[in-house]
C-alpha cells in the first residue's frame, strides 16, 4: 500500500517562518520540530529570541516523505 503524498496546508508567502509559524505548516508539536529541526539540520536563522526556519528546506521535507516516526 502506497502513502498518499503530505502537501502543506498553508503555503506561505515568506521565506523565512518562525518556529510557532513552521510547527503550524508542519503541523508537528514544538517537541516533534526541534527533534525535526536538529536531526535534519535545518538552517537557522536567530534575530533577539526569535528563531527562523527556511520555507524552502521545510517543503523539501514534505518532498522527501520524513515522517515523524523516523524523527523520533
Amino acid at each position: 500500500m502506497t502513502r498518499k503524498k503530505r502537501i502543506p496546508e498553508m503555503m506561505p508567502i515568506k521565506k523565512w517562518l518562525s518556529t510557532d509559524e513552521a510547527c503550524a505548516y508542519m503541523n508537528l508539536s514544538h517537541s516533534k520540530f526541534i527533534t525535526l529541526s536538529l536531526t535534519q539540520r535545518l538552517t537557522v536563522t536567530t534575530i533577539g529570541i526569535t528563531k527562523y526556519f527556511k520555507v524552502s528546506e521545510l517543503d523539501q521535507i514534505f518532498e522527501r516523505n520524513i515522517s515523524v516516526k523516523q524523527i523520533a
